[in-house]
């Protein structure tokens, strides 16, 4: 092998290498991220519940409150 043969073998060898590593750190990235928009789509699901009961709660006091206004009529 020529000397000119063995610099483009390395090269290549680097170039493969580094190529590598930046793919499983893309890949990595992309597991990371995902994890964080799970948790925030949950974290948001959970204050959508919360204000629904909420609002549930309300209705029922309303409908309590009404209850009692007809009574005294």
């Amino acid at each position: 092998m020529t000397g000119l043969q063995e610099a483009f073998y390395i090269v290549g060898i680097v170039y493969m290498g580094i190529s590598l590593l930046l793919l499983m750190g893309v890949i990595a990235a992309v597991f990371v991220i995902r994890a964080k928009i799970v948790s925030l789509e949950n974290m948001v699901k959970e204050k959508i519940e919360a204000v629904s009961s909420l609002s549930s709660k309300a209705v029922e006091i309303v409908g309590k409150a009404a209850k009692f206004a007809h009574k005294g009529k």
